[in-house]
């Protein structure tokens, strides 16, 4: 494969990665969020910082708070590691999390980037490292 098929099929993959963590994590389907990680990832968010499995766990538990949820996501913006098999991402999205009709505490939508330091780890894309930044919020967080 030349320089440039791999450089396309590489961008591709990562593009497609941060779409299929959106897609896992509206659909509740947290097995698939979890091979979207390093098996030794950390993640850096609202609520500290989570080695992934703990990480993973608070997203099952989510679904106790909020009724569905839905990411839109920017096309990130990669950039490669030259000679290595890393990458990093910066990505903006607005994220909507809808609770129940009734619930007397509304829906919460925040503005965020996602930084992420990704890694080839068993010819996948994946990543490593995750650290969120929240630029804006309209609702409260639980809790």
């Amino acid at each position: 494969m030349t320089d440039a098929v791999q450089y396309i099929t590489d961008l591709e993959a990562i593009r497609s990665l941060t779409q299929r963590y959106a897609r896992a994590v509206d659909t509740r389907d947290i097995d698939t969020v979890g091979t979207l990680f390093h098996p030794e990832a950390q993640v850096e968010g609202v609520r500290g910082t989570a080695a992934i499995g703990p990480y993973l766990d608070g997203m099952r538990n989510a679904s106790a708070v909020f009724a569905g949820s839905m990411h839109v996501l920017g096309d990130p913006l990669v950039t490669f590691t030259a000679g290595a098999d890393e990458a990093s991402t910066d990505t903006y999205a607005v994220v909507y999390q809808l609770r129940e009709p009734d619930a007397p505490e509304g829906d919460l939508t925040l503005g965020m980037r996602y930084f992420d330091q990704l890694v080839r780890h068993d010819g996948n894309w994946v990543i490593a490292h995750r650290r969120t930044a929240t630029i804006w919020m309209r609702g409260a967080l639980p809790g």
